[in-house]
């Protein structure tokens, strides 16, 4: 499961509720609003058949589908992006407004939308340095510190084994032992924990004027829904945190959308919304 942050402007949370409900997850909420018979794609149901018994129909129906006109589907909301939603949450006081205040919401006139940008840059900014503090530490320990303090098993274990930025890293680092000198230095420095944010092994390798140009200017969310209430969002999301679909105007979009609000939407109110699916 999954959680996110959007951003929707609304006159009050009646509209903000009104503007999320197109997209929620029918199989979670049980509103019956959005949804249609969706037919069931031809990979899904070939699931549902065996070599000699044909057809598992009970099966079908025990996963919620049904046949209308012959034709095996369900009813579905096909544009769903949430299965349950809470103003702030996990984002509560991520919006700054024009008196610093870290706020879930406000008048648009009253957010302060270059602020809160130069705030998340400059926290990529500060885990760029702890970065490359670490990788310059990490570069003058022996070998033997290592493998000193860990058991002979462990550094295979992780490096073969290993998900998330110990996988990322495998195509940085020349070997195990390279990973390792650098996990104990990052350890060593007292910012381990801030490892596991990490998006990309190769973005932190990049010059720090290069990695600064590509962060700003960044969205502030994962997604908002436009003037038109219509959905945007960077990337898909999915369980567990995993995404796909990137959607390379996404940062372009979200820009343009600020401007039309401060423009056309100053005496509305700016929600930060955390989502979940």
């Amino acid at each position: 499961m999954s959680h996110f942050s959007v951003l929707v402007v609304a006159k009050d949370e009646n509209e903000l509720n009104d503007l999320l409900l197109p997209y929620h997850e029918y199989e979670c909420t049980g509103f019956k609003a959005y949804t249609k018979f969706v037919p069931i794609d031809e990979d899904t149901l070939n699931k549902y058949y065996m070599d000699e018994s044909g057809l598992l129909e009970d099966d079908l129906d025990g996963d919620g589908y049904h046949q209308e006109n012959g034709v095996w589907g369900r009813i579905t909301n096909p544009n769903a992006k949430w299965d349950g939603w809470v103003i702030g949450g996990r984002w509560s006081g991520y919006l700054i407004n024009v008196d610093g205040g870290s706020v879930d919401s406000d008048f648009v006139s009253r957010i302060n939308f270059g602020r809160k940008s130069d705030q998340l840059l400059a926290r990529r900014m500060e885990k760029y340095d702890l970065f490359h503090k670490s990788l310059a530490i990490a570069n003058g320990m022996e070998d033997r510190e290592i493998v000193n303090g860990m058991k002979p098993n462990d550094i295979y274990q992780w490096y073969e084994s290993g998900s998330g930025f110990i996988e990322k890293a495998r195509d940085v680092f020349g070997s195990a032992i390279d990973y390792f000198r650098f996990l104990y230095a990052v350890k060593d420095s007292g910012v381990f924990g801030f490892m596991w944010g990490i998006d990309d092994v190769n973005d932190m390798l990049m010059d720090r004027g290069a990695y600064k140009a590509k962060y700003e200017n960044k969205p502030l969310t994962w997604a908002f829904i436009d003037q038109n209430g219509q959905w945007q969002e960077g990337e898909e999301m999915g369980w567990f945190g995993m995404s796909d679909n990137p959607q390379d105007d996404y940062t372009d979009k979200f820009w343009v959308w600020v401007d039309y609000i401060k423009a056309n939407c100053a005496d509305k109110t700016l929600y930060v919304v955390n989502c979940h699916i």
